[in-house]
């Protein structure tokens, strides 16, 4: 009978904690910008290393969501590896922000997107399931997951043969984005 009670003991203690750690995690929710704090980003992939600031880190979020935030993680994945290959090869920028913010690159830096969405980071309204896609896709490309290899650039695949016609090699599709090199 002893062992019994000892034995209801520590099944109601165990499931005390089970618990009580399931109401702590759920009632822990810390945004991924909080996250961060001053940490860095860290993309140990190539042969550049590249650290990424808080500030960095928000802009490669929204610019991943302004260029791939309505479609799927793969391509909102290849964005950003797209981003990480310039960085880290020869003939593009060292950085993110000049990486980014290169003229005639990004559409959403000329047509004001990007900033509107750096506003709405800022605000704490980066939280929908494509904002939370996006998070994963950039963690995850400076993680080291790459889905494109070392592929410089993309375009919707309907646009890729009318722009350039036949300058391009090493196509891979992914949903309605081409990732791609070119010719030139």
């Amino acid at each position: 009978m002893k062992k019994l009670v000892n034995n209801k003991r520590v099944l109601c203690i165990v499931a005390l904690v089970l618990v009580f750690s399931v109401c702590f995690a759920t009632a822990v929710k810390v945004s991924k910008a909080d996250r961060l704090s001053d940490e860095y980003r860290r993309g140990r992939n190539s042969r550049r290393s590249i650290t990424l600031s808080e500030e960095e880190y928000k802009l490669f979020v929204c610019i991943v969501y302004c260029e791939a935030g309505g479609e799927n993680y793969d391509c909102q994945l290849g964005v950003a590896n797209v981003i990480l290959n310039r960085i880290k090869m020869d003939g593009w920028p060292n950085t993110l922000k000049e990486v980014v913010y290169q003229k005639h690159q990004f559409s959403p830096v000329t047509n004001g997107y990007l900033n509107k969405s750096l506003r709405e980071y800022a605000q704490g309204k980066f939280n929908t399931k494509w904002h939370e896609s996006c998070f994963k896709a950039v963690d995850d490309a400076l993680a080291g997951k790459n889905n494109i290899g070392n592929r410089q650039y993309f375009m919707t695949a309907e646009a890729l043969k009318r722009v350039l016609g036949n300058n391009y090699y090493d196509r891979k599709d992914i949903g309605k984005t081409a990732f791609f090199n070119t010719n030139w």
